[in-house]
């Protein structure tokens, strides 16, 4: 059985001014009416729906982010009731920070940019015998392009590494 979405159709909102300025007709998406306030929630709900279907409710959802990705991942954890954690990176602003584990989110600070706050998640993925994670942008376009057969295997998993001097 396929769940309804978690995301809701958000209204759109003609802007006269926009339109007026660009000579066109301009329409602003509301997406900031889902519960992360982002367009984020979309992707990343459906994802956390998926995982929960595929995995049960013993899933882990694991997520690096600066913020509104976390956040989105988060309240989709906490509306299907299963576990998240939350890789930030050090510096990372207390309101951020407090309102992830206001959705239920264990909030792991870690590294001093985002990419050492990914490898951080990402080892806790390959510990976690139920855990799913995800890389934020760069984790959808690698999917789409396996999924359209632009699968190389260099996109994603060199992007971390260091690069040796040749």
């Amino acid at each position: 059985m396929v769940n309804p979405p978690l995301w809701t159709e958000t209204p759109l909102l003609y802007s006269s001014k926009i339109s007026e300025t660009l000579g066109v007709s301009a329409y602003l998406k509301l997406e900031n009416l889902h519960p992360s306030h982002s367009f984020k929630y979309r992707g990343l709900s459906l994802f956390a729906q998926r995982a929960t279907e595929t995995h049960g409710p013993a899933v882990h959802l694991i997520v690096a982010s600066g913020g509104n990705a976390g956040l989105a991942v988060a309240c989709a954890a906490n509306a299907l009731n299963v576990k998240c954690s939350v890789y930030l990176p050090i510096g990372a602003a207390q309101n951020t920070l407090d309102t992830l584990r206001r959705q239920g989110a264990e909030v792991v600070v870690t590294g001093r940019f985002y990419a050492e706050a990914l490898q951080a998640a990402q080892t806790q993925v390959d510990r976690e015998p139920h855990a799913v994670g995800g890389g934020g942008l760069l984790g959808g376009l690698i999917y789409g392009c396996k999924e359209i057969g632009w699968d190389d295997g260099a996109c994603g998993s060199r992007s971390l590494e260091p690069q040796s001097p040749t």
